[in-house]
């Protein structure tokens, strides 16, 4: 009898390594085909930190993920974007669009700069949906909460009361959990807010046949100022021969605002191109401007552009 119960004891012993090394195996495989589809993704040419709901669906069909687990799986590859000489503290957000969607964002710093010049990962990332033609965010992923400072910055979204922050360690999160008595839009009489779709009629106080110049104008009337009227835009070109370019996005605090600056540098650095191929650069603004971006213009890329060639163009308001 001892002898039978000890070999039944062998045998489930041997059939629970045989099952444990299959299950491991498996999820191996799963884990080895699932980074594999992901770096196809991201080190394709023309990637510019976008996942288009097609490809989300299909790893999400595939190896039967959510949403939530979805942003979490692809947060980590936003962070390989970061540039942070000086905190040395690597951010990766993702963001999800209404077109389903999905948003790369990392931080930037400026060695030798202010560090009022930082853009923050979550402001990239919705900065990048912007510039993609979203109108609205549904979900966003830094890791956990968003720092204050961003927590103002999302609380201009047209749709600051719906978004949902994705919180991997726990319950997902409203900004109304986080930003108690928030201060926004509404508090100095705004009723749209970032994303929305903007009509700034403005036109070149000198008319001007250059495409650079006409797709800065194009960058400053898509820009949102709503408190300051300072529309602004900028456009550059590479030494390939690329062409990007970044708009003005204010903040009813003023200072979570993203200069087009930082727009333009955030499309450079998800599109891997290093900032000293940038050849020449435009910026658009109203002279009269409260606000005026010429100084950070100048200052930011003479730094990491230093052989980049940079005009100031001015535009007028027509209404």
């Amino acid at each position: 009898m001892k002898v039978t119960l000890k070999n039944i004891k062998a045998v489930y012993k041997s059939f629970f390594l045989f099952f444990f090394i299959n299950i491991s195996f498996s999820q191996t495989l799963i884990n080895y085909k699932l980074e594999s589809r992901i770096k196809n993704l991201t080190n394709a040419k023309n990637f510019k930190g976008v996942i288009s709901l097609e490809n989300v669906l299909k790893i999400s069909n595939e190896f039967g993920l959510d949403n939530d687990q979805i942003m979490e799986l692809f947060r980590p590859y936003s962070k390989m974007y970061s540039k942070a000489p000086i905190s040395n503290y690597n951010v990766g957000a993702i963001c999800k669009g209404s077109t389903g969607n999905l948003y790369f964002g990392s931080n930037i710093e400026i060695l030798n700069e202010s560090l009022s010049f930082t853009l923050h990962a979550e402001q990239a990332a919705i900065i990048n949906a912007w510039n993609n033609g979203e109108t609205e965010i549904k979900h966003i992923n830094v890791g956990g909460s968003p720092c204050g400072h961003c927590l103002q910055f999302l609380n201009e979204l047209n749709n600051a009361d719906s978004l949902v922050i994705v919180n991997p360690k726990g319950k997902n999160f409203r900004i109304r959990d986080l930003l108690t008595l928030a201060f926004g839009p509404k508090n100095l009489g705004v009723k749209t807010g970032l994303l929305a779709i903007q009509k700034n009629d403005l036109e070149l106080e000198n008319e001007s046949q250059d495409k650079l110049t006409k797709r800065a104008l194009l960058a400053a009337k898509n820009s949102y100022a709503p408190y300051s009227k300072s529309y602004s835009g900028i456009a550059l070109i590479t030494k390939e021969s690329r062409v990007f370019y970044g708009s003005y996005a204010e903040n009813a605090a003023f200072n979570p605002s993203v200069s087009p600056v930082e727009s333009v540098l955030s499309s450079l650095n998800l599109s891997k191109v290093p900032f000293d191929q940038i050849v020449r650069a435009v910026l658009v603004e109203i002279k009269s401007s409260k606000v005026s971006q010429k100084s950070t213009f100048q200052s930011i890329l003479k730094r990491v552009a230093p052989n980049a060639k940079l005009e100031i163009v001015y535009c007028i308001n027509k209404k």
